[in-house]
């Protein structure tokens, strides 16, 4: 199993680097020569076109790299970044520049700019662990490491998206069913709204559908699909990465566990944050407020799942089921409450903005807001002090490390 594993990492990282720049190369030949009549703008076109050439590349050759060195055998150093605080000011100083350039309307900068702006959150909070864990002399594995970044990046991003795009296919069959029998007058504004957007090529404008997006029954249908099930597919192929590098025979420690967990959502967040964020160029007034709200969410997919591979530290090595449960659903229940924070704090503002003059939804918008932003503190505190806690257990003789 340890070389299946291995060798299926090594051709499945060598796939990505090629499939993904041959996917960016072609969207964006057709971008650039105006085929294919109601693509989106062409900026995020280009910006999705550049993101998969450097994420195909980026984790495909990590994961690759990552396998042959545990095919050759060659030892295991501990895995580095460089410190947070220049992560995060590198951050700021792209945010600013980006929003000077679209101030300015100089955009030629933008998908770079836009990919950095995806890239340096998950990495900055996957530091902040890994300098918590160093500072106390621990260190976790390059190797397992980088290949869990590589996990996160390509498998539990493809995995997750597949799975959701299936359960969100079948929810909306669902919809439009229930609303044949119980409102009819809601498909006709469904079908005109859908119209508008083949016309276009462009997405139609949402108010139009927010009194019956704003109903009680759909309103639960979300923030069950966004609360609950989105987390437990995300969070259980994101720390896949864990088993997996058990399987490759190396005996986890908690702290391998956690930043095996950590970093497989680091990776995660990169994917989810580069190629949804494209969504923040149709608002270049707000891009950098939009870019720093996508960047906060990957501490909380980096805690998440460094809970759950934690858990999976706990069943694997430890043979303490309960608790590897219990945090795995910690982690889980994490992600939930953010998702579902941020699915209200969306359909508050759709349903003021609907209704011009509305102040009425003011006060819960600043609420959510307070809660998500004590929630974002709460785990980038952990993050930061998890490892310490974890760095001076002893650690298990490593078999392959």
């Amino acid at each position: 199993m340890r070389k299946f594993i291995i060798i299926f990492a090594i051709i499945g990282g060598g796939l990505a680097a090629v499939i993904g720049p041959l996917a960016g190369l072609t969207l964006g030949a057709v971008t650039w020569l105006g085929r294919g009549a109601g693509q989106p703008p062409r900026l995020q076109s280009t910006t999705v076109a550049l993101a998969l050439i450097c994420l195909g590349l980026g984790f495909g050759l990590a994961l690759a790299w990552a396998g042959w060195r545990a095919l050759r055998g060659t030892p295991g150093g501990a895995f580095s970044l460089p410190r947070w605080g220049w992560l995060a000011l590198g951050m700021v100083a792209v945010l600013a520049l980006g929003q000077a350039a679209f101030a300015a309307g100089f955009t030629p900068l933008a998908p770079v700019l836009r990919i950095a702006a995806g890239v340096l959150p998950p990495l900055l909070f996957l530091s902040l662990a890994t300098g918590a864990a160093r500072s106390w002399g621990g260190a976790a594995s390059a190797r397992a490491t980088v290949g869990s970044l590589a996990w996160g990046g390509l498998g539990g991003a493809g995995i997750a998206l597949l799975l959701e795009m299936v359960i969100a296919l079948i929810g909306f069959v669902v919809l439009l069913a229930w609303l044949a029998t119980t409102n009819p007058d809601a498909i006709s504004r469904l079908e005109a709204w859908a119209t508008q957007a083949r016309a276009t090529g462009q997405a139609g404008d949402l108010r139009e559908l927010t009194p019956w997006l704003t109903t009680l029954p759909v309103t639960l249908s979300i923030l069950a699909a966004i609360g609950v099930v989105v987390p437990f597919i995300e969070e259980g192929v994101k720390a896949l990465a864990v088993p997996l590098v058990a399987l490759t025979g190396r005996r986890l420690t908690r702290l391998d566990g956690f930043m095996s967990g950590a970093a497989a959502g680091a990776g995660f967040a990169i994917f989810e944050g580069i190629l949804s964020g494209a969504l923040a160029l149709a608002t270049p007034n707000g891009w950098a407020g939009l870019m720093l709200l996508r960047g906060g969410t990957a501490a909380i997919h980096c805690l998440a799942a460094g809970l759950v591979g934690l858990g999976w530290q706990a069943a694997l090595a430890e043979r303490r089921w309960r608790r590897g449960l219990a945090l795995g659903l910690a982690g889980v229940m994490l992600h939930g409450a953010w998702n579902t924070a941020t699915g209200l704090q969306s359909l508050t503002v759709l349903g003021m903005v609907s209704e011009p003059g509305r102040t009425a939804g003011i006060g819960l918008v600043i609420v959510i807001l307070a809660c998500m932003i004590l929630l974002w503190l709460a785990a980038t505190i952990a993050l930061a002090l998890i490892p310490r806690r974890l760095a001076p257990v002893q650690p298990l003789p490593p078999l392959h490390s």
